[in-house]
């Protein structure tokens, strides 16, 4: 069955594994009901493509999915602006015809991922048993059958890439199933991307955001010392891998500067709180925006 499976005379296997890395990249596949490609399914808004990629991935890339992905990631599809400057959104409103790079919000293993990358706390060590998510103790108490066995909360081992997170059905991570990430329980073709409050409060005042959002004002920190415009020039760097605006720039400032006296200014009345204190809670204020930014959580 296995040979039948990946038969070469068997050219449904291919188009199905290359939609679903189109899908994977571009947020759509190329078959808009990837687990239908009979008659109730949808038709392949490119079928030619559809096909031919098909043909390559079983004839000259020998099935190679790592092949394929850097054909597709080096193809003049995949590096198009999400700008509509050259084509009017009206003549394509569904981007049927690829005439523009889909815009959609990162997975939540991807956020997760990224947060990690940008503060250099990813931890890159591959394989060996799952890692445990951070859950707050609200969260397991509510769960204590399904929370049985969940090992307390290492950092350091839980900064490793997401997909190594243990994934249990009873319980699911909150920060993950915030970010609509699927449910073990079910088998879905195509991820749900909502977008609630919910996310936007998890960004802001969630313990995974803060904690992370510390230790990349503590990296800009080490890096820039007091030279502020180089320490926003490398957050946008890293974070967003670009260069800041003039105006944003000048902006983000004058925001270190407002919340560093604010810091300072509230300490008097709550704790004793030092001029390099008040600056490093001004930078992970800082932090905490960027990674809110919606350049930062979407596909860019």
């Amino acid at each position: 069955m296995a040979k039948w499976i990946a038969s070469a005379r068997n050219p449904l296997t291919a188009r199905v594994i290359v939609n679903r890395v189109w899908q994977f990249h571009f947020g759509v596949g190329l078959v808009r009901t990837p687990d239908d490609f009979g008659m109730a399914g949808q038709p392949p808004t490119h079928a030619e493509l559809l096909d031919w990629l098909a043909d390559w991935l079983v004839n000259d890339a020998d099935w190679s999915l790592k092949e394929l992905h850097r054909l597709i990631l080096s193809s003049n599809t995949y590096r198009m602006s999400q700008k509509n400057d050259q084509v009017p959104s009206e003549s394509d409103p569904e981007n049927l015809y690829l005439s523009r790079f889909p815009r959609h919000r990162l997975d939540a293993e991807v956020i997760h991922d990224c947060m990690l990358a940008t503060n250099r706390q990813l931890n890159r060590r591959m394989f060996g048993p799952p890692t445990y998510p951070y859950i707050d103790i609200q969260t397991l108490m509510s769960h204590r059958y399904a929370a049985s066995g969940w090992e307390r909360f290492d950092e350091r081992e839980a900064s490793r890439r997401a997909v190594y997170a243990c994934a249990k059905r009873s319980l699911p991570v909150p920060f993950f199933e915030t970010f609509d990430a699927c449910p073990s329980s079910l088998s879905i073709p195509k991820r749900q991307a909502t977008t609630t409050s919910s996310q936007a409060l998890t960004l802001l005042n969630g313990e995974l955001s803060n904690r992370q959002a510390r230790h990349f004002a503590d990296y800009l920190l080490t890096e820039c010392k007091d030279n502020t415009n180089e320490l926003i020039d490398l957050s946008f760097q890293l974070a967003l891998c670009r260069k800041p605006t003039a105006a944003e720039l000048e902006r983000l400032s004058q925001f270190l500067d407002v919340e560093t006296a604010d810091h300072l200014k509230r300490s008097n009345k709550e704790k004793s709180m030092s001029q390099s204190e008040a600056r490093r809670a001004a930078v992970t204020q800082l932090c905490r925006v960027i990674y809110n930014l919606d350049e930062f959580l979407c596909s860019e």
